[in-house]
């Protein structure tokens, strides 16, 4: 299946709108141009750190840090985060650092 991208409105906060270009993920959508809420996205990287503690809690690093790249897709109308490989097709570089206290 091949992907194309789209530039669509997310609501970043309560004043502020940026475009972002988007992976479309279904075929045959057809994209409105509704604003979506950045939070979509944000939870995305909140369940990633919250699955990443709990490995950090189990293996007791001193220190640990992820890093991976973030593209934003978008299906059956709500964004999700994509996780890339490829840092030049990402829209975020995602840094993620623990330390032991």
């Amino acid at each position: 299946m091949e992907s194309r991208t789209e530039r669509i409105p997310v609501q970043v906060s309560n004043d502020v709108t940026v475009m972002v270009e988007t992976t479309i993920l279904e075929q045959e959508q057809r994209v409105s141009l509704k604003t979506r809420p950045f939070e979509q996205v944000t939870q995305s990287v909140e369940a990633i750190a919250a699955a990443m503690v709990k490995t950090f809690e189990t293996v007791q690093p001193d220190k640990a840090a992820i890093e991976f790249g973030l593209e934003m897709g978008l299906k059956e109308g709500k964004l999700i985060g994509l996780i890339v490989q490829n840092s030049t097709k990402a829209n975020f570089k995602v840094t993620l650092e623990w330390e032991k206290s």
